[in-house]
């Protein structure tokens, strides 16, 4: 939807940049995914016009069961077009917790698949094994360990690094977190921000709480906001992300073998 318009406001009101999703790499792929027809070619023609303006951009190419076989030509398109290209193989619930979009996921085996083989992935993966040998970094990251030494619920950074404003003028703790968030019409700042430290930083987890015991945790892409936004539920765990994290840790450790024997 990128038009001359945009591309005079941009210049006169500069961003930092402009994130977009690349929904596939071929015309046919990317409009089963949008079902509009011509919004490829309508895509393409904003990121020429973003190119010719030099206006900084970023592509995300958000892997799913659709566009999956051409996972690998996006990192050709990164590539050509010289930008970052930011690939997830997440695919989580709607904002109101509906579940449908979920029926689009790779399986753990396709997600891990792409770990494998993308050269940076592969490489990135490697890499951990290396650091875990030579002592750089635990094999529980350092906050996680401490926020979960401390019964916390969320061991990300959700209301504390960052906090987002929605359009209708709600504060939620991340982008994810829209089911727990403060009404700005209602009170000010100072209040959204009390209420977001006492509902996320501060929110303490049951001794049940699974996440809290695991030794996979550093490959694995938990959110506990994802858990309470897609089953009202927030230490409800989906197991994929388990899954996941375990392929991811036995690649590792079979890496640490093969580093340890050459030492």
């Amino acid at each position: 939807m990128l038009g001359q318009e945009h591309i005079e406001l941009f210049q006169e009101y500069p961003v930092e940049l402009i994130s977009t999703t690349m929904y596939g790499c071929t015309e046919q792929t990317y409009e089963r995914i949008t079902g509009v027809p011509g919004s490829y070619k309508k895509f393409m023609n904003a990121l020429e016009l973003l190119d010719k303006n030099n206006i900084r951009y970023e592509l995300k190419y958000v892997a799913m069961q659709e566009n999956f076989d051409e996972i690998y030509q996006a990192r050709e398109i990164e590539k050509k077009l010289g930008v970052e290209m930011i690939i997830s193989t997440g695919i989580h619930p709607m904002s109101d917790g509906t579940l449908s979009p979920m029926v689009h996921r790779l399986t753990p085996d396709q997600a891990f698949e792409f770990d494998y083989k993308d050269e940076g992935r592969n490489a990135f993966w490697k890499d951990v094994a290396r650091q875990l040998v030579e002592g750089e970094i635990e094999l529980i990251p350092d906050r996680t360990r401490e926020r979960f030494a401390n019964q916390c619920l969320y061991p990300c950074s959700i209301a504390n690094q960052h906090v987002f404003v929605t359009s209708d003028y709600f504060l939620q703790g991340c982008v994810r977190a829209s089911y727990r968030r403060f009404d700005l019409r209602k009170g000010d700042f100072d209040e959204g921000w009390k209420f977001l430290q006492q509902e996320f930083v501060n929110k303490k987890a049951s001794n049940n709480f699974a996440c809290m015991h695991c030794n996979d945790i550093r490959f694995c892409e938990q959110c506990t906001a994802n858990f309470g936004q897609a089953y009202n539920d927030e230490e409800k765990i989906d197991d994929f992300y388990c899954k996941v994290a375990k392929m991811r840790h036995d690649f590792v450790n079979k890496e640490i073998s093969k580093l340890k024997q050459d030492m």
